[in-house]
């Protein structure tokens, strides 16, 4: 029979649970961790576990969403560093993604197998429609202020939007593209797509 915990203790080991999570799905991915892994790293029974999630991928879904948290605070620095110049703005925001999914432990080894299509099976569309809903209405007040200030090209926001997800899931596509050439690539295509989105001032 699972244990009771206090509320401090529920507090602890549910922020551990998390921290584990990272670390264990940094290494091993989503698929290939364990329940197992993930309370015997906390000390806690496994019947224990359901007490703060109901299943692994929630816990994923948790920690997914704290690492894009952490993202939209980068990407707001970006923006409000490049506030006024649209094109600068625009081609930091996109690399500020990338750079995430390439140094960001966690994002990357998600993004880099096919544990992010398991967890699409796995976990409800309203899950993911929200996420994806929060994204978007993170951005969508940038685009409009870009083109408020005439920088960016009066296009619905939200296909904007969907062109830099178009151009960071080509990221995916690195091995295909070649390693070798592949940085040189995506700052041509970044070059190309800032300059179709964004209005050139004389």
């Amino acid at each position: 029979m699972p244990r009771h915990f206090s509320q401090q203790e529920q507090e602890l080991i549910r922020e551990e649970l998390i921290e584990k999570g990272k670390e264990l799905i940094a290494v091993f991915g989503l698929k290939k961790t364990t329940i197992s892994d993930l309370t015997k790293a906390v000390g806690i029974s496994k019947g224990s576990f359901y007490n703060f999630f109901s299943s692994k991928e929630e816990l994923f879904f948790t920690i997914f969403e704290l690492e894009g948290d952490k993202l939209r605070g980068e990407i707001s620095q970006q923006i409000l560093n490049n506030s006024k110049n649209a094109a600068r703005g625009l081609k930091g925001l996109i690399k500020v993604i990338l750079r995430e999914m390439e140094e960001n432990p966690i994002i990357s080894k998600i993004y880099n197998s096919d544990d992010l299509d398991y967890a699409y099976q796995k976990l409800s569309k309203e899950q993911w429609d929200e996420h994806r809903s929060l994204s978007v209405k993170a951005l969508i007040p940038v685009i409009e202020m870009w083109q408020e200030q005439g920088g960016l090209i009066e296009e619905d926001p939200e296909i904007i939007i969907n062109v830099i997800r178009a151009v960071i899931s080509i990221s995916l596509h690195k091995k295909e593209i070649g390693e070798e050439i592949y940085p040189e690539t995506m700052d041509l295509l970044i070059d190309l797509v800032t300059e179709g989105l964004t209005v050139k001032r004389n």
